[in-house]
């Protein structure tokens, strides 16, 4: 475990109001990429509140037929695999912990054995007791894109999601950060979850996108205005006509153009038959935004 120390920030940090933070750390088959440790330790100094790491370490069910062991040799592959993936937890543990402690954030970490393919549920129970899970994702992680989808559909918990690739760009608090409201009821559980991330950071705008819902009309988001303000959070309204593009390609204009350093949406998505369907946005966004997305469902 690492302890905090004095740091210029701290005020900002206290001010996000997030006490318990998670990280996911997933070990197997490859482990999640330095630059998503570094990204996470950076966003976790401007949230606040202590981070536990928590790493899986993969068990593979022995095989029942013993002729099978024997023309494979899977017993030795097991322990191999095992191994690894072991190995990758303590290192991957040990690299965010160096990454956290330059910045003050205090660390713990929870190394714990999952069964093969149960990790993502694993960890959207481990996150149930947690008020903020960051998950690392992007191009470089998207063969981990199910523990995203379970964290997002299965913790009860908001989401912060962590690019994989891409360093930072706002250097110290949060300086731009945008809402994406289309007065639905998961936009409106991401609003709550975010509140205290808003008031933290340096300008507020709330994004509406009309033409691609006919519910969504120009001033919808007059009553967030109102409500934020009430949590001393001055906010701006971008009202962005689709034009007829899809969302995901909407949006992704938006963040670019206006410099968004980090997107507050709701998630939206159902099971079938353990697959997830996605909306576009969310779709889009977990396919890789290349900023930091905290999402809620």
């Amino acid at each position: 475990m690492t302890s905090p120390t004095p740091s210029d920030s701290a005020a900002t940090r206290d001010q996000a109001g997030y006490r318990d933070l998670m990280l996911t750390l997933v070990s197997y088959p490859d482990r999640v990429p330095d630059q998503a440790l570094h990204n996470a330790a950076r966003l976790a100094s401007r949230l606040g509140g202590q981070v536990t790491s928590v790493a899986p370490v993969v068990r593979v069910a022995a095989p029942r037929n013993r002729l099978a062991d024997m023309l494979l040799n899977f017993k030795e592959l097991v322990r191999t695999e095992e191994a690894r993936s072991a190995e990758n937890a303590r290192s991957l543990a040990d690299a965010f912990e160096a990454a956290a402690q330059p910045l003050g954030v205090a660390v713990e970490r929870r190394i714990e054995p999952v069964e093969l393919f149960f990790e993502a549920d694993r960890l959207a129970e481990d996150a149930r007791t947690f008020d903020l899970a960051m998950v690392p994702y992007g191009k470089t992680t998207a063969n981990d894109r199910s523990v995203a989808e379970a964290m997002l559909f299965h913790s009860g918990r908001p989401v912060l999601l962590v690019p994989d690739a891409n360093p930072l760009r706002d250097e110290g608090r949060l300086e731009t950060v945008a809402v994406a409201w289309d007065g639905g009821r998961e936009a409106a559980r991401a609003l709550a979850d975010a509140t205290p991330l808003l008031a933290a950071a340096g300008r507020v705008r709330i994004l509406v996108i009309t033409g691609e819902k006919a519910s969504v009309k120009a001033g919808t988001a007059a009553q967030v205005i109102r409500h934020l303000a009430r949590h001393g959070v001055a906010a701006e309204v971008d009202e962005v006509d689709a034009g007829g593009e899809p969302i995901g390609q909407v949006l992704s204009a938006y963040l670019a153009e206006r410099k968004i350093g980090l997107l507050v949406m709701g998630a939206y998505g159902r099971s079938k038959a353990r697959e997830m369907v996605l909306g576009g946005a969310t779709r889009s966004v977990l396919q890789d935004a290349g900023i930091p997305v905290l999402m809620s469902h």
